[in-house]
């Protein structure tokens, strides 16, 4: 999972602002630690970044969620979505609108079978786990909002105290009457709905560019969603351009074969133009050759 966003976080993004929850807060704080020059600040809730060793019930926890029999119940009948909207929230009970928006997330076996995989490699990388503490010491320098629910189970493991000491920089909010889940309250179904669209159109992407061999996907992101011109594509990846163009054709080519054609939108084509407009913040020019490679996950 972290190799499949610090790519992205590598090339074209500046100033972030983290937002860390749960079991998958530790996949982003691992990668805050690790270029922790693209970030400006994080908010953490309900969140851990260290080993799971002196936290048995948690990690027993982590391992049945992950583990067959919750599998076969969970990809079965969606039910992690569904305990999650149904009984988490204790503020107030949400609509129906909004437990069919946050179910909405996880439409196919296969798509509830992945957020296991999350808990099952978090649980059994204590290695990974170690790397994320050490890595906090590198983002002690930035501001921190650690939110929990009055009642989450976290604050008796001494979570949010440890977080506190990590960062100076720190404010700590404490959500009444919630308990895990001291956020979902307060999204409208609308906002639910659509941040359920815009993680499924990102994993969408990833997995059509994934078909792509690596020089292809790197001249593709650096031509059609960045719009540098085919000298700089060139230049950076050390070809000609009549090899880029060639390259390019290719890769389209092979999406084109691959994806089911829609009629794009106002609002998708004022998000694209929005895309091309960060090709300013860009400075692709300093890096070596070896670190574009990893970027891009192979030769480039």
């Amino acid at each position: 999972m972290l190799s499949q966003t610090e790519p992205f976080i590598c090339l074209y993004m500046r100033r972030l602002t983290l937002l860390a929850h749960d079991s998958s807060g530790s996949i982003g704080l691992g990668a805050a630690g690790r270029h922790a020059d693209r970030f400006k600040a994080l908010i953490i809730t309900d969140s851990f970044a260290w080993p799971l060793r002196d936290y048995p019930v948690v990690s027993l926890t982590l391992r049945f969620v992950s583990g067959p029999i919750f599998g076969f119940f969970n990809q079965s009948f969606n039910l992690l979505p569904r305990l999650v909207s149904g009984v988490a929230p204790r503020r107030r009970r949400l609509s129906k609108a909004e437990r069919t928006a946050f179910n909405q997330g996880f439409p196919t076996p296969e798509s509830r079978g992945r957020i296991q995989q999350v808990f099952r490699s978090i649980v059994e990388s204590e290695d990974y786990l170690r790397e994320v503490e050490q890595g906090l010491s590198r983002l002690a320098h930035l501001p921190a909002l650690l939110i929990n629910g009055q009642f989450d189970p976290v604050r008796l493991f001494g979570w949010p105290t440890r977080f506190a000491r990590a960062f100076p920089r720190h404010r700590s909010v404490i959500i009444k009457g919630e308990g895990h889940f001291p956020l979902i309250t307060a999204q409208s179904p609308d906002t639910v709905a659509e941040s359920r669209m815009a993680e499924s159109l990102s994993m969408a992407f990833l997995i059509l560019i994934e078909s792509l061999s690596p020089v292809e996907r790197a001249v593709l992101l650096l031509r059609d969603v960045f719009d540098y011109d085919y000298a700089e594509i060139a230049g950076i990846l050390g070809k000609s351009e009549a090899n880029c163009r060639q390259i390019l054709r290719r890769a389209r080519q092979s999406l084109m074969n691959r994806r089911t054609r829609f009629d794009t939108s106002p609002e998708q084509t004022k998000r694209r133009d929005l895309r091309r407009g960060r090709r300013s913040e860009l400075n692709l020019h300093g890096l070596s050759k070896s670190e574009l490679d990893h970027f891009f996950g192979g030769d480039v």
